[in-house]
């Protein structure tokens, strides 16, 4: 990839569609990026990043679900992380 492509994928939870916030990083060094920004996948679970510049990205995304006993806490807290190089 190159500045100015988007990088396209989809996001699942047990088999299906995910729509939820996703966030966007390249590492502290790069300091010309004003800093991470957020896109949100569609109700079947695709999302597009577009790289601003190059560099070593992060995309992040978190996912809540409810614990079955809530006396023990109240939620998993499931993360997904990819991370690449934008030359």
């Amino acid at each position: 990839m190159r500045p100015g492509d988007f990088f396209r994928f989809p996001l699942f939870y047990q088999g299906k569609p995910l729509a939820e916030e996703v966030n966007t990083t390249l590492p502290v060094i790069h300091r010309t990026m004003p800093g991470p920004y957020t896109c949100r996948t569609d109700r079947d679970g695709q999302g597009a990043v577009r790289m601003l510049q190059p560099g070593v990205w992060v995309i992040k995304a978190n996912h809540k679900v409810p614990y079955p006993n809530p006396e023990e806490t109240d939620e998993y807290s499931l993360t997904a992380t990819l991370t690449f190089e934008v030359r």
